[in-house]
């Protein structure tokens, strides 16, 4: 008898694509806003409280791609919105509840997941709070962490250890690996696992990075105006673990920073736990700091509830509700890219674009 295994994605996290802007003003794109500490002050800042991402924007749309058998979708929004799965579109009424969207019917394997919000007065808006994944397995996962310290990882190219408060959360400051340099990269073979995560701060001049699993690349946009201090980078599902993998996390963006916190592989319980970086590999990188005692937690949470958003500086109860359309001025679009120019803030600070 299988069971169902459940994973949580935070609005905060890369591994979700915005459209047009992840961070671009309600009436541009989406918007961060955390329950404490609201919206953007300064670039570069760190959030405080539960975290989502809003809109006021006809036609914005987030996407997941994922592998399993269900998703569950949780917000905050008064306006309707549609949710494409595999190309089946359900158009979807505003909800007084916070799970806006649920279906365990799916068959297992990959699927494609877009919403797209469709209001229709100015003061309607929609705020994504985070996705619950399922998957089934014919035992639950246990979670094997290992630091971006550990001999495990092969990386090739410049790397350096980088420690700032607050990475990689509130109670712990641990380093963390950083390259600016095009073509550096870490991996790491591994085999045992029905999944696997990579976790790392994204901030202010970050950019797109790739992920190679088992052949297969991806890209994905990690620019942000926020320092997200343990953002999920990266997530596979449905693994067979008696299979080897090789998972490459690589920066193809000269001048832009990538930064490492761990990788998290999801292993059977009681299967040998075969891992080693590749056979061959160079860099130029400072010499390791050994892992201090308290590290970060993976960002994929196995729980069906509606978990603190992982990647926040804290996470707590009894928090305000998401921002009203009118509780920020709008926004200048000037590129396209995750992120746009943004003039809604104290001071009206307008914010350098970067074009993707």
């Amino acid at each position: 008898m299988s069971s169902l295994w459940n994973y949580t994605i935070q609005d905060n996290s890369p591994f979700l694509a915005y459209a047009p802007f992840a961070d671009g003003g309600l009436a541009h794109g989406w918007q961060p806003w955390y329950s404490k500490s609201g919206f953007l002050k300064s670039p570069g800042e760190g959030g405080d409280g539960d975290s989502f991402h809003s809109t006021a924007l006809p036609g914005a749309s987030f996407s997941l791609q994922f592998h399993g058998t269900g998703v569950n979708l949780y917000a905050t929004t008064n306006s309707s919105y549609d949710v494409t799965v595999d190309n089946v579109t359900q158009k979807t009424q505003s909800q007084s509840g916070d799970m806006i969207f649920h279906t365990t019917s799916l068959k297992d394997g990959a699927h494609n997941l877009t919403l797209t919000v469709k209001p229709s007065k100015a003061t309607e808006q929609f705020s994504f709070d985070h996705a619950v994944v399922f998957a089934p397995v014919k035992e639950i996962p246990v979670p094997a962490f290992y630091d971006n310290t550990d001999p495990k990882l092969a990386y090739t190219g410049s790397w350096k250890p980088v420690s700032a408060p607050g990475i990689p959360n509130a109670t712990v400051t641990h380093p963390y690996e950083q390259t600016s340099s095009s073509g550096s990269s870490v991996s790491m073979n591994f085999t045992g696992a029905v999944g696997v995560a990579i976790n790392g701060p994204v901030n202010w001049g970050d950019w797109v990075y790739s992920v190679e699993l088992d052949g297969k690349t991806t890209k994905y946009n990690g620019s942000t105006y926020w320092k997200v201090p343990d953002a999920l980078r990266f997530f596979q599902a449905g693994l067979d673990p008696n299979t080897t993998y090789s998972i490459t996390l690589a920066n193809p963006s000269a001048q832009m920073t990538l930064s490492l916190n761990s990788i998290v592989l999801y292993m059977v319980p009681g299967a040998a736990n075969n891992t080693s970086g590749p056979a061959s590999s160079s860099a130029s990188r400072s010499a390791s700091i050994s892992a201090s005692s308290g590290s970060s937690s993976a960002a994929v949470s196995p729980s069906s509830s509606s978990a603190g958003a992982t990647g926040n500086t804290t996470t707590s109860t009894g928090e305000s509700s998401p921002p009203s359309s009118t509780g920020t001025s709008g926004a200048s679009t000037r590129s396209t890219g995750r992120l746009t120019t943004v003039a809604a803030f104290t001071g009206c600070l307008c914010f350098l674009a970067l074009i993707s």
